[in-house]
């Protein structure tokens, strides 16, 4: 289940998701390729059950939802779609 949808701008916006009757247990951030097209990523946050159904053994598995009103996380979101990558600090999308 998701909720509303954040404007971050630089085309990408962040829905906060819900898993299992967890509130905002992660988020789903849609931004576009260097091409043009809209690309998501799905992140779960720490301490969270959705967490588990990300376990890769890659150095991020999860973010830190730091604050939710504006929104920052920790660290930075790298897509491995396309190559996207940046911050999302005080409401908005930082391009790295």
């Amino acid at each position: 289940m998701t909720e509303f949808v954040i404007d971050l701008g630089d085309d990408h916006t962040i829905e906060f998701t819900s898993y299992k009757g967890d509130d905002r247990a992660g988020a789903i951030v849609t931004h576009k390729t260097p091409a043009g097209l809209l690309c998501e990523s799905a992140i779960p946050f720490r301490g969270h059950a959705w967490v588990a159904e990300f376990k890769s053994g890659l150095p991020n598995d999860s973010w830190e939802l730091v604050t939710d009103n504006p929104v920052t996380l920790s660290p930075s979101l790298a897509c491995r779609a396309c190559g996207d990558h940046g911050f999302i600090t005080g409401g908005k999308w930082v391009k790295a």
